[in-house]
């Protein structure tokens, strides 16, 4: 089928997503992250199949993670995803400074290279 030799073009290990979300967060504050998929040669394939999607989640680092939020990225130009998102205030400490969080980024439960980011 199509949506599976499709699929199978996409390198994880070339795809790559970028953003200050992989790195930083402010309580409160969006960030963004641009995810862009690649082949095994590196060059950037148009997208993902009708009815495929990006798995995008916010979690609390450590053995016990809590998940914070499932993130939606969008379509933003030949095979480039973008997405936001604002850090929740239920996981600032009662000092207001960021626990420690991992931002995973998978494609049928496959992580993107770099991901999980914490």
């Amino acid at each position: 089928p199509k949506t599976l030799t499709t699929l199978l073009q996409i390198s994880l290990a070339r795809s790559s997503c970028v953003g200050l979300a992989t790195s930083r967060v402010w309580c409160q504050l969006p960030v963004r992250l641009c995810v862009t998929l690649r082949d095994d040669a590196g060059l950037v394939l148009p997208g993902l199949p009708e009815g495929q999607s990006l798995e995008v989640s916010l979690s609390t680092a450590g053995t016990s993670r809590k998940l914070l939020s499932d993130l939606r990225l969008v379509l933003s130009g030949e095979g480039t995803y973008a997405g936001s998102y604002t850090f929740p205030r239920e996981a600032s400490d009662a000092l207001g400074s960021s626990q420690d969080c991992t931002l995973s980024v998978r494609l049928h439960g496959n992580h993107l290279a770099g991901s999980p980011f914490q």
